[in-house]
Order: structure tokens, then sequence, then C-alpha cells
């Protein structure tokens, strides 16, 4: 019965694209998410605790490639921002689509990094993830930051 389920999740599992993801998670005030249909990259909250994260956030995709995007395909409505690597970039880096995208979800604003066609996350996302950790705990302190 073992060898089945290993088998079976093995061919589920080579048929799917991998996507490596980093998280930095931050605590925020309980605020009133504004209503949208799909997130934008000129989305704002309006609390300055939320737009400062954003600005760390955004200082840090941008130095490494990452730019505004439109309009996200299929965008979740906790979705407040987003950045992306163009195609362009990433194919002059031979590297695979690179998101970054800031949920506002339960009280807490989320920075996730997805990397398709990885398993693990590489060095560059994991710095980035690293510094925008970094920043947050001495902007908002290290009991906020996960």
């Amino acid at each position: 019965m073992r060898c089945v389920l290993a088998i079976s999740v093995a061919l589920i599992l080579v048929g799917c694209d991998p996507i490596a993801i980093q998280r930095v998670t931050l605590s925020v005030s309980p605020i009133t998410r504004p209503s949208q249909t799909q997130a934008t990259s000129q989305v704002r909250v309006g609390t300055p605790q939320i737009d400062a994260a954003i600005q760390i956030v955004d200082g840090v995709v941008r130095k490494r490639g990452l730019t505004d995007g439109d309009a996200y395909p299929g965008a979740d409505v906790d979705m407040i921002h987003w950045w992306g690597l163009t195609v362009e970039k990433a194919q002059e880096q031979q590297r695979g689509s690179l998101t970054c995208r800031v949920y506002l979800r339960n009280g807490e604003l989320q920075v996730l990094f997805s990397e398709f066609g990885r398993l693990t996350s590489s060095s560059t996302v994991k710095d980035m993830a690293g510094e925008i950790r970094s920043a947050f705990v001495a902007r908002f302190g290290s009991q906020k930051v996960k």
C-alpha cells in the first residue's frame, strides 16, 4: 500500500511545475481594507505603517530588477501590491518567473516571493527576504516580524 501511495505521489508531482516560496510577515494594527476588484501596483491602504512597509519592500525589490506590475491576473482580493521580473530580465539573467506580492490578511502584512520553475528559492530571493525582514525589525520591532 505504501509503495502504491509513493508511486502515485511521485507521478502527480512529476507533472507539476515547482514553485519556490519565501515569506516575510509583519503584524499590523487592525485596519479596514479598501474594496477593489483587482490588485494593481498603485493600491495604497492608507495607513502609515503599511505604506512604510510597502516602501521598504519596494526599495529592496527594485534594486534587484523587479518592477511594478499592472492588474495582476486572477488577483486575490487580499493582495495590495505586487512586483515582477520582466520576461526579458528573466531571460537575460537565465532565471524563471519571479514575483513579489504583498497581502493583507488577518491583521498581517505578508510579503511573498514566488519563483516558478524552482524547487528552492535562489540566493537573490533569500537575500531580498532577509533584507526586508531586517528592515521590518529595525522599523517595527522584532515582536511584530515573522
